[in-house]
């Protein structure tokens, strides 16, 4: 049996679209017009939508299909090189495994969002902006936790639960801040490293 290789097209949007999924002219037209939600098109944008992965000629066998879409959605495996988010769209680890297996050539992984960020330059103060606004929102977090935990200390006895509950609020909320911190330090460093020349 034949099998088809998949060829790929990235949209103004950073999206990967293969050009051999059966309804690709489909999906194309639906994603340019602005008519419809375009999130509810991207739900299609998958292999498992395409005639070759239920025939099954598809470069990518279909129970490697299953194996990445399973890696992708519930074991979280590939995250976005630049901002460490979860790749929402199948087609983007399709496009970079295939030109891995193919070409030997190493894609990055990295989101939308990111792409975006690339193409207009303004990765670095995309970047800055996101470590910013988490340094003000982790501020005003310690400070609404700080004057609750002062308020239920000051009323007694029973309002201990709740000075206990803010302390273990404000403990996962600083884990979440310095492994959100550090997402982001290891993008701008990898960017510094690969998109900037010396």
């Amino acid at each position: 049996m034949a099998h088809i290789n998949p060829e790929f097209t990235i949209d103004r949007k950073g999206r990967v679209l293969c050009k051999k999924h059966s309804n690709y002219q489909f999906l194309k037209e639906q994603i340019f017009s602005h008519l419809i939600d375009s999130r509810l098109i991207e739900k299609e944008l998958t292999c498992k939508t395409c005639t070759h992965y239920f025939k099954d000629n598809c470069f990518f066998p279909r129970s490697e299909i299953d194996k990445i879409e399973y890696d992708r959605v519930i074991k979280k495996a590939f995250k976005c090189k630049l901002c460490g988010n979860k790749i929402d769209r199948m087609f983007t680890v399709i496009h970079k495994l295939y030109y891995e297996e193919n070409f030997y050539v190493k894609i990055p992984l990295i989101c939308c969002v990111c792409y975006e960020g690339l193409k207009r330059d303004k990765f670095m103060e995309f970047s800055k902006k996101r470590l910013s606004k988490l340094n003000y929102d982790s501020i005003i977090t310690f400070f609404i936790l700080i004057i609750l935990l002062i308020l239920t200390l000051s009323f007694g006895s029973w309002y201990y639960f709740i000075g206990a509950f803010s302390v273990i609020i404000f403990c996962v909320y600083i884990f979440l801040y310095y492994r959100e911190k550090k997402k982001i330090e290891n993008g701008l460093k990898y960017y510094a490293k690969n998109f900037i020349e010396d």
